[in-house]
Formats: structure tokens, sequence, C-alpha cells
């Protein structure tokens, strides 16, 4: 679950993700696996953030998520 302002838009932070074999969604829930903020702390604050720390939903900033993926990437990049 993206939020906030990345380097790149959401959209094509949704795409990335979704080119990656992942699912985005607008809202934290169940069974939601990451929320995903910017290095911004502003975002520790906002209500998407409370759901997932009410939730146990980690939260990864976007450097965090581009090391998770790199390998992937490089895989599918790179064949």
């Amino acid at each position: 679950c993206p939020t906030g302002a990345m380097s790149i838009t959401r959209q094509g932070m949704r795409d990335l993700i979704g080119a990656l074999g992942g699912e985005t969604h607008d809202a934290v829930k169940k069974g939601t696996t990451y929320l995903l903020i910017p290095k911004n702390d502003g975002f520790r604050k906002g209500s998407k953030f409370r759901a997932a720390m009410s939730s146990g939903t980690p939260v990864i900033t976007e450097e965090e998520f581009a090391a998770l993926i790199l390998p992937t990437y490089e895989e599918l990049m790179l064949g």
C-alpha cells in the first residue's frame, strides 16, 4: 500500500509493484504485506500509518522497498 510523495508517481509505484507480481490497495487492510512510505517522517502521523501500526503491518520506506525488490527487478530486466 504506497502512500505519500515518492521519487516516482503513486501510479508508477503501483505499476512497478504489479510488474513484480504484487498487489496494491488504497488502504491498509487485513493481509497488507507492507505500508510503503517516503523517507519523510511526517507520514508516520497519518491515518494509514496508524492503521498499519494497529494491524501489525510492517512499514517500510521507499529505500527499504528498493533494497527488497532489487534482486527481482534485476532478474526481470536482465533475464
